[in-house]
């Protein structure tokens, strides 16, 4: 009877113990994690507490070429929305001339 509680004494320090090094495992990765993406990216949540896609270097053989590749469509994506919007500021202008 002794042993029987001595054993599942051991066997749950052995568990606790498995389990606070795995605890320690994942804290690590999450700050890994959340250092790797380097300084300067601004926050990444959303008002609605959503993350956004934030473009940045992939791990991987073309993990360089991905993220460059999204950050010159973000770019051209923004010009886009700018000359859409110049584009129409001047065409209320002419409409509000002629209307005149």
């Amino acid at each position: 009877m002794e042993w029987t509680l001595l054993s599942t004494i051991l066997t749950s320090i052995q568990n606790i113990a498995a389990a606070q090094k795995e605890v320690e495992r994942l804290e690590k990765e999450a700050l890994e994690t959340t250092t790797s993406t380097g300084p300067g990216k601004g926050d990444a949540r959303r008002r609605d507490g959503r993350a956004k896609k934030v473009p940045a270097k992939d791990v991987g053989a073309n993990g360089d070429l991905i993220a460059e590749s999204e950050l010159v469509q973000e770019k051209h994506a923004v010009a886009d929305v700018a000359d859409d919007m110049n584009k129409a500021a001047i065409e209320d202008k002419s409409d509000e001339a002629v209307e005149a």
